[in-house]
């Protein structure tokens, strides 16, 4: 398999190097030690670890060793411990955050907790690269009792729900605007939406029947008031009221039907708000945030096609629009409201649409396009194909699905021409630019359109083009349109939202690729090559490393890892008689050994089964003794031995003047003796415990003493 990733230094000297972006061809399943081997030969590399996970204990396409990988290289320093990158993360990660749902941020997705944010162009805790905010433009402030927000005398204001403030509390059910920038607060554990209609249409208008009004009701007045003057007159002039009673009955047979068309036009325009309201939720839906996507990328790739023909509208930003409504009969509505700021959708029945912008503009809007055709329920069938010179690429963009990045017109061709009958219901390909030859990108255009391909082009400003469906600028774009031109704030991606995007996404569509089960057994060969050669390979890299990884077994994943040092010290088995203990006690230590020289790694074996269970391990050159037997004579003897080399340890570390056995290793010229780590293995762990409770107690204290000392059980 190919795994796309990227190795990078660790904080400290050296850590300004560039990343390295990798691709490794390996198969499925291959020892992350293996893949150390190489990387610590050609690039120099010290311990690594994805993700707090020593790379030494992972296997090749099993998470998170799968492409979008970051591979970081401690170099010579010892990484922390898994169980400790676990803590700090789950001590960062908050339920509360605030995302940027559109603008120049768009995607951003910042955890929140008790304290103060100041929130800016630059040189803010959060800072969003929006022209139209100032360098500190608000304050959040975020308490036990609430969560308020403060204008810092910006210079086009802190708009909250429609409002310009100096001062707001705010919730999650309000919506924050600074500059062009629209904002609110999220929980990350309650998903801001679902997905499943994401770039669906909105082409059709909502049908909204409307009651048939009953006529002017000037005229209706007209009509009413009329006979009661002459009525009135008539009374007046001739002294017979009957003339009076007449027109007031005439007036209130008129009257009847004026009363009833108010109250239909009120049912109308209840109807007309209803069918507003629904299109401005459907617009929503069918264009979520990119904040949105962002948050669903790791929970991606489970999701079956969505309903409808696959072709997928993509949001552009946000922008005021016409409710998209059909009033029947046709007038019986005079003035259709607006639907406020809604997605602006672009309609894939469109063969080419040509953006026009500053650089920096267009590439944010290509990232925000590709994070939609990847991410969206419906883009599981769509096949997307980036042209354009290497330094505009999105080259995260490679660890998509469907997604491929071409650099020449030969490759985009052929890439065009791949499935040519129709297997994907949309494709899509968008032309980078700049181009050397714009003549070589009019034909890759007419060509995928030919095919029926959908073409996104993107040129800068100044570039000749003969006319641009969407004007990207500062501080509202431009859709155009026969109908008329829409202004929009539009949705540009950061670079670092679509990288962690794109890996995140990755990460879960290898992690759900293989859809087997569970398998019904598992041997040891099943999850390392047991030949000499690599035996010996794995010795050789373990040299360097500093963990005690074994491979565990076979889950659905793939091989599933354990490390004695990172996941440890102790380990516990246990289970019902019978349902295999003994057996992967031995297979876990066969597989310590082929995988750990005996200088890093020695084994005591205590087998209460009288040596059935744990004997014919005794063979192995790792081996340091063997106890069979309960007596108190042989038990005290071994207690002695233990505890002086407990002694033994402490005192070559305190010679050495390190605090542990990792230091001790990686300390040059050191005069003590070697030091492997010490591995206690107990067949039948409850006899230990009901007929030697004293020497239990006493094995527990040495384990709580030799762990810094590398003494493991």
């Amino acid at each position: 398999m190919t795994l796309h990733c990227t190795l990078v230094r660790a904080a400290g000297p050296g850590s300004g190097d560039d990343p390295l972006e990798l691709t490794i061809e390996a198969p499925a399943g291959t020892a992350g030690t293996e893949i150390h081997h190489h990387l610590a030969r050609q690039f120099g590399t010290g311990e690594i670890t994805v993700r707090g996970i020593r790379l030494g204990s992972l296997n090749v396409g099993t998470a998170p060793l799968v492409t979008g990988a970051v591979l970081v290289d401690a170099g010579d320093a010892r990484p922390p411990l898994r169980k400790q990158l676990s803590r700090i993360a789950d001590e960062a990660e908050a339920g509360l955050a605030l995302a940027v749902h559109s603008g120049s941020g768009a995607g951003t997705v910042v955890a929140l907790v008790r304290g103060t944010y100041t929130v800016g162009r630059s040189g803010a805790r959060i800072s969003i690269a929006d022209a139209e905010m100032s360098r500190e433009h608000a304050k959040l402030t975020v308490t036990d009792t609430g969560i308020f927000i403060e204008d810092l005398d910006s210079s086009n204001g802190t708009w909250v729900d429609g409002r310009r403030v100096r001062n707001a509390a705010v919730s999650t059910a309000s919506v924050i605007r600074c500059g062009t920038s629209v904002m609110s607060l999220i929980f990350t554990d309650r998903l801001p939406g679902h997905l499943a209609d994401a770039g669906a249409s909105v082409a059709d208008p909502i049908p909204v029947t409307a009651g048939t009004d009953h006529g002017n009701r000037a005229v209706l007045l007209l009509t009413a008031t009329l006979p009661l003057v002459i009525g009135v007159g008539l009374a007046v002039f001739t002294g017979m009221w009957m003339f009076l009673a007449f027109a007031g009955a005439s007036a209130v047979s008129v009257l009847i039907p004026l009363l009833t068309g108010r109250r239909q036009r009120r049912d109308n325009a209840a109807a007309v708000a209803a069918a507003v309201q629904e299109d401005k939720e459907r617009r929503r839906r069918a264009g979520p945030s990119l904040a949105s996507l962002a948050l669903s990328a790791p929970r991606l790739g489970s999701h079956g096609r969505g309903a409808g023909d696959g072709r997928i509208w993509l949001r552009l930003g946000l922008g005021a629009q016409p409710a998209n409504i059909s009033v029947q009969p046709a007038g019986a509505v005079r003035d259709l409201p607006s639907a406020g700021a809604v997605p602006i959708l672009l309609n894939p029945s469109r063969p080419e649409t040509v953006f026009q912008g500053a650089r920096p503009a267009l590439d944010a809007m290509i990232r925000a396009l590709v994070m939609q055709l990847a991410g969206y329920p419906r883009g599981t069938e769509t096949r997307v194909v980036i042209h354009g010179r290497p330094e505009v690429l999105p080259l995260a963009a490679r660890f998509l699905p469907r997604v491929v990045l071409t650099a020449t017109g030969e490759s985009c061709r052929r890439h065009l021409s791949e499935n040519s009958s129709g297997g994907y219901p949309h494709e899509v390909l968008i032309i980078a630019g700049p181009s050397d030859c714009r003549e070589t990108d009019n034909a890759l255009a007419a060509t995928a359109i030919q095919l029926g391909w959908q073409v996104l082009r993107f040129i800068t400003t100044g570039e000749p083009a003969s006319s641009a469906d969407v004007e990207l600028s500062e501080p509202e774009s431009s859709l155009l349109c026969p109908e008329g031109d829409t202004g929009f704030v539009p949705d540009l991606a950061p670079a670092t939202v679509f990288d962690a995007f794109c890996r995140n996404l990755a990460a879960g569509s290898d992690g759900r690729a293989r859809e087997d089960c569970v398998p019904d057994t598992c041997a040891l060969e099943d999850v390392m090559p047991l030949s000499a050669a690599a035996t010996a390979a794995r010795w050789e890299t373990a040299e360097q490393a500093t963990g005690l990884a074994v491979p565990l077994g076979l889950s659905a994943g793939g091989v599933r890892s354990w490390d004695l040092d990172g996941d440890g010290p102790h380990l516990l088995v246990a289970g019902t008689t019978g349902s295999g203990k003994s057996e992967l006690l031995r297979t876990l230590v066969v597989a310590l050994a082929l995988s750990h020289p005996p200088e890093l790694v020695n084994f005591l074996f205590v087998d209460f089964k009288g040596g059935s269970g744990l004997g014919p391990l005794a063979d192995l050159v790792h081996c340091v003794g063997l106890l069979t037997d309960l007596s108190a004579s042989e038990l005290d003897r071994t207690l002695a031995s233990l505890r002086a080399e407990i002694r033994l340890r402490e005192e070559a570390l305190a010679a050495a003047n390190v605090p542990d056995l990792a230091s001790y290793r990686s300390t040059p010229d050191v005069a003590g003796p070697a030091l492997p780590h010490l591995v206690i293995v107990i067949d039948e762990f409850r006899m230990l415990v009901d007929d030697a409770p004293e020497v239990l107690r006493e094995l527990m204290r040495i384990a709580a003493i030799g762990r810094s000392l590398a003494s493991i059980w």
